[in-house]
């Protein structure tokens, strides 16, 4: 699974091949993408990139400020799709966490060039001396250095919300409650750190952060739990239908069990392929079987409406029967007396009915006891 993220990859350094005489706050703004490759630039790398983008229109998103002093400010806007691992045991009731992380491959040396683009401030310059190849410029020397400097505060905006001293709710940078995301809400940036990374060719430094997102349930509360709500309480319609009304207990059931079957299948096709067992499927699991318990309900309700005949009446053969209702009839008797089969229906029919009764009771009790537990279980959150 992946994410999305439009960002502004804002970076500040010291060059002093770049630095001339003169007042330091005078800068050269370079818009050139071709004269921008030609400087020195860090080289970072996202580490859990799929798939990155530039944006080019009407030309390059790229702003580069060279300051007298040898300060280079470099911004450019990418578009990034990022993986993230997502755990969806609690889907569509989850909050997820997906991280993003920032590397350096030039060693530990460049450790915090990482933080500026996501907005921290470095604890420390670091440094490393310039690859000069032979080409020295007039007045530098090979000991002299390339300095990662931190962010002004102004210019470090994105992770943290600066309410305008007027009180009119501007903001400077990108706030929280600003930001519009379809499925979540983003309720912050946990967890930034600065990490190493240990490979075979040597130790390099990162910068890891995380993006705590809450789903917005609006959606599938709209979508899945009402409908599936419905159906369910639709097939108690039947407990109140009379015991002899198959056609209308039947087709109640069947369709309410299909439109079940259809509203999973839709939740399901959004889903990727998980092993695990998901809070949606336990919501849609337990409504089926309500679903599928009425119909078998009404098999038992119509199995007693229309018993007839005692438990050993049916053990008779048919030849038995025929002989002894011959000798009542030689005696002058009449047919033989005993639990006769009227009698005996009306017994059952009258179980049928307290059946149906019991169940307009028992499984809507049953029903809001599950609710009751689901939702105390999901909604409250991690």
């Amino acid at each position: 699974m992946d994410y999305e993220l439009d960002i502004y990859l804002r970076q500040q350094w010291l060059d002093e091949r770049l630095s001339v005489p003169g007042d330091p706050n005078q800068m050269l703004i370079v818009s050139r993408k071709n004269v921008i490759d030609q400087l020195w630039t860090p080289d970072l790398y996202f580490l859990n990139l799929k798939d990155a983008k530039y944006h080019d229109v009407t030309m390059p998103n790229v702003l580069m400020r060279v300051y007298q002093d040898g300060r280079v400010f470099y911004s450019i806007r990418l578009k990034l799709s990022l993986s993230c691992q997502m755990d969806l045991q609690r889907y569509p009731l989850d909050s997820q966490r997906c991280d993003i992380k920032l590397a350096t491959s030039d060693g530990v040396s460049h450790c915090r060039a990482a933080r500026q683009a996501v907005g921290g401030s470095a604890d420390s310059v670091q440094s490393r001396p310039i690859a000069t190849d032979g080409w020295q410029p007039r007045g530098l020397s090979p000991e002299n250095t390339i300095a990662l400097i931190p962010l002004t505060a102004a210019e470090d905006g994105w992770f943290e919300c600066r309410r305008a001293a007027s009180g009119n709710n501007g903001c400077e940078g990108i706030c929280y409650d600003e930001l519009e995301i379809p499925q979540f809400t983003l309720t912050g940036v946990r967890d930034m750190k600065n990490i190493t990374l240990k490979y075979h060719t040597g130790d390099f430094s990162a910068l890891s952060a995380s993006f705590v997102l809450d789903r917005q349930n609006g959606y599938h509360i709209l979508q899945t739990y009402i409908p599936t709500m419905l159906m369910v309480c639709m097939s108690w319609v039947s407990f109140w239908l009379e015991q002899t009304a198959t056609p209308a207990r039947v087709t109640l059931g069947v369709t309410t069990l299909l439109t079940l079957t259809s509203l999973a299948a839709g939740v399901r096709s959004e889903l990727p392929p998980v092993s695990y067992l998901k809070a949606i499927d336990i919501w849609i699991g337990t409504c089926m079987i309500f679903v599928f318990g009425a119909l078998l309900e009404f098999v038992l309700v119509h199995y007693l409406a229309k018993k007839r005949k005692v438990e050993g009446d049916r053990r008779k053969s048919v030849k038995e029967m025929f002989f002894a209702k011959e000798e009542a009839e030689a005696l002058g008797g009449g047919a033989p007396h005993g639990p006769t089969g009227p009698a005996k229906k009306v017994t059952h029919i009258l179980q049928a009915k307290a059946v149906d009764r019991v169940c307009r009771v028992v499984i809507p009790l049953i029903f809001f006891t599950f609710n009751c537990i689901y939702w105390s279980l999901y909604a409250r959150g991690d």
